[in-house]
């Protein structure tokens, strides 16, 4: 009797019998008339066969026609060449398997016995999906079988099945097969993603692909993650992790053999800072596989995924963290970008690693965490990797030194920006005139105070108030503002309304930083000495006082001082004006005195000196008793080498902002919180570092919005409420203001001689409807 075998259509599925001798030749169904190869059978136990590999694509989609063996190859040609070359012999003859019932299982055996023939047995294959195809029934020949679909009209179906390696077909019956065939894995292959019908435990996926998984350092001290993708040495990570670099290294890592560590240098080569991802290129030492992506539209919320990252705890890198969650939302909005939202433990060092589904693919890069909640992740999606790899040698391409590209792209950007506002010069300080809608701002290099109208969006009047402005202060509940010109010594008022200057007070000192008390302005000279005069113009004084900043605090009419020798100091600014006035009258006195003395008896003339000193001496004292004196709280080590220094007073939200430190308005001693300073990522740019020298307080806070809950430096803008860094400016600046609009900033670009603007929050932003104040 004929031995059977078992087997099922590849097209329809009917159960289909045929002689043993059969395996490899050509059929045709009963049922749907369709030609096949007969398969031949292998026991695999309960292992079902993979999917083959999908053919890798180029970047606008279309398949490349190369194999992993020969890139230069086609795939017919490699098929070609495989007809004409027998396949290795199989370890072990082949056995029938009877499947009474069994239809799907000889079909995976015969899918996986194409795998075996052509990598010899020694490979296991990659899994893939398969390619939907699209074919005519062909009619049947004279022979009765139908005729093999052509390849330049049909696309094949991706599974088809080979003779066994033992079994020689003759040239007879052995019918030509054109195939959309696996490529081989070679060592840059991507790691391949799990088939969906063998689903690995995610410690066997971790030991997988973590080889893949890098930690990426700068030169100056940031980390983050990132993974191998596309290419063999092709690196993705976040913009953020490599931003203000000039130099990069990846760490390869192999936890299987003891956790061996290899670092190699790396350059960036592109970069979309509009997606914050970032793309390097450096050596595979250890031939680690590039992972492969998820298409997002097969990334569905709920699904399962885990994160690879290198989170820090203090100066201990922990590399290969994982951590497991599912996706929360597949299509969450933050900004202007799209991101997908997971629960999994995000943490810093996370950033520029990969967010991966169960099957081991790439579903997106992680890059950010909510800063107050909880399990509330993003990433962005696998999508804008693989299109910043399609423009990498584009729209997307790092042209030369990184460090100078990325100093140039905001530079430019702020360049072109048809809503900035030329001022011809660098912009040192400004104030909003909310209720005219202009801004007054000055520009020392060209002598100039500029009013711009800020709906029009250009300089409406330009005045000289006298050389080298230093700063500008407008006068609470009038149409006035007063600038104050170092050079010059003056200060002078300015109606802004008619824009017309409107009074100068000429000075024997000259003014710095300068803040208005009802009637009379106090001021710090060169020295550092506090001075004041009245808006007359008479009763110009010097104090005892030696300051590096001053503001008003209009709710007790008291100023706030920076001490040149400890912390804080505040006075009663009326007490101190009467006691500075009759000091100052005392020292002329005595001036006066010795200037006279000879004309009176020696006697007389001591007793009347020795008067004039003891009545000084005791004015000297009520000074001294009359100060409040605030030490520096523990904790806040902040640099106050400088001369001058940022301090102004929030009453609104009962908040005193000194330097980088914020404190209770009611109790300059009791320290809120101290805003982080990092680094700039132009803070080496050849054409700030001047600039930046002569203004050395750019990094303090320099303003808070209306509802003060944004805090603004020369460089970054902060919450308040925690005091994170909520994003960085374009570029390093000294003058920054708030619209009343609580969404837009103002702040001087000084690379172009520009005022610019930005966005800090969401069109449409409101403030929850019981907030409660900062500081409270």
């Amino acid at each position: 009797m004929t031995e059977l075998i078992t087997f099922a259509c590849p097209s329809c599925a009917a159960v289909l019998r045929a002689p043993y001798d059969s395996a490899g030749k050509s059929a045709t169904c009963n049922k749907c008339s369709k030609s096949f190869i007969v398969p031949a059978q292998l026991d695999f136990g309960d292992d079902p066969a993979p999917k083959p590999a999908r053919q890798p694509a180029r970047a606008d989609g279309k398949p490349t026609g190369k194999t992993a063996e020969n890139p230069q190859q086609s795939v017919n040609d490699f098929f070609a060449t495989r007809a004409k070359t027998p396949p290795k012999p199989m370890p072990s003859p082949l056995v029938p398997l009877l499947m009474k019932g069994a239809v799907g299982a000889a079909l995976l055996a015969g899918a996986a016995l194409l795998w075996y023939g052509l990598s010899g047995g020694d490979e296991k294959p990659p899994a893939r999906e398969e390619s939907a195809t699209t074919t005519s029934t062909p009619a049947p020949t004279a022979s009765g079988l139908p005729p093999l679909p052509s390849t330049a009209s049909t696309t094949v179906a991706p599974i088809a099945v080979l003779a066994p390696a033992t079994t020689q077909i003759p040239a007879a019956t052995a019918a030509p097969v054109a195939l959309a065939a696996p490529p081989l894995p070679a060592p840059d292959a991507p790691a391949a993603p799990v088939a969906s019908a063998v689903k690995k435990s995610l410690a066997d996926l971790v030991d997988e692909l973590s080889p893949s998984v890098v930690v990426i350092s700068t030169d100056h001290g940031s980390t983050g993650a990132g993974f191998l993708a596309f290419e063999a040495g092709m690196v993705v990570t976040n913009h953020h992790v490599v931003r203000g670099g000039k130099s990069f290294t990846v760490e390869f890592i192999r936890a299987a053999k003891g956790g061996e560590r290899q670092q190699v240098n790396a350059i960036v080569v592109a970069v979309d800072h509009d997606h914050d991802l970032a793309l390097l290129a450096t050596s595979n030492p250890w031939n680690s596989k590039p992972l492969s992506f998820c298409e997002d539209a097969d990334v569905r919320a709920g699904a399962e995924v885990f994160a690879i990252g290198n989170p820090g705890m203090g100066a201990t890198i922990l590399s290969h963290t994982v951590s497991n969650g599912i996706i929360s939302n597949t299509e969450r909005t933050v900004g202007k970008q799209r991101y997908l939202q997971t629960n999994a433990a995000i943490n810093p060092g996370n950033s520029g690693g990969p967010l991966m589904a169960s099957d081991g693919r790439v579903v997106g890069v992680v890059t950010a965490k909510a800063t107050r909640q909880e399990n509330i992740g993003f990433a962005v999606p696998s999508s804008l990797v693989k299109a910043l790899y399609a423009g990498r040698a584009g729209a997307f391409k790092v042209d030369g030194d990184f460090s100078a590209w990325e100093s140039s792209i905001p530079l430019a950007a702020l360049r072109d920006n048809k809503d900035s506002i030329p001022v011809g010069g660098t912009a040192t300080s400004m104030v909003h005139d909310v209720e005219r809608n202009q801004l007054v701002v000055l520009v020392p290099a060209r002598n100039k105070v500029l009013i711009i109208d800020l709906k029009e969006r250009k300089v409406t009047k330009e005045l000289f108030t006298g050389t080298e402005p230093t700063d500008v202060q407008l006068v609470a509940g009038k149409p006035t503002a007063w600038v104050a010109s170092s050079t010059a010594k003056n200060f002078t008022s300015i109606n802004l309304t008619t824009l017309a200057i409107e009074k100068t007070i000429t000075l024997k000192h000259s003014p710095l930083a300068f803040t208005l008390a009802r009637d009379v302005i106090w001021f710090m000279d060169e020295t550092g000495r506090a001075c004041l005069v009245r808006y007359t113009g008479k009763d110009e004084s010097e104090s005892l006082l030696s300051i590096r900043s001053l503001a008003y605090n209009g709710s007790r009419n008291n100023i706030l001082m920076g001490d040149k020798t400890s912390w804080l100091f505040e006075i009663d600014g009326d007490k101190m004006y009467t006691q500075i006035i009759r000091y100052r009258s005392l020292i002329d006195s005595v001036a006066d005195f010795k200037q006279n003395a000879r004309a009176a008896g020696q006697n007389a003339a001591q007793q009347r000196y020795d008067q004039l000193m003891a009545e000084a001496k005791s004015i000297e004292t009520a000074i001294n008793k009359s100060i409040k004196v605030y030490n520096q709280p523990a904790g806040t080590q902040i640099d106050f080498a400088t001369s001058q220094q940022s301090l102004f007073v929030d009453a609104a939200h009962r908040r005193i902002y000194f330097n980088r430190c914020a404190m209770d308005a009611k109790d300059p001693g009791k320290i809120i919180g101290v805003f982080k300073n990092p680094e700039h990522s132009l803070k080496d740019n050849a054409k700030l570092g001047e600039l930046f020298t002569k203004y050395p307080y750019y990094n303090q806070i320099l303003a808070v919005s209306p509802d003060g809950g944004v805090a603004a430096s020369g460089t970054h803008l902060y919450n308040t409420e925690d005091f994170t860094v909520i994003d960085e400016l374009p570029v390093l600046t000294t003058a920054v203001v708030f619209a009343p609009d609580m969404r837009t900033i103002y702040f001087a670009d000084p690379v172009n001689g520009r005022i610019a603007s930005m966005p800090y929050r969401e069109e449409g932003w409101k403030p929850p409807a019981a907030t409660t104040p900062p500081g409270k």
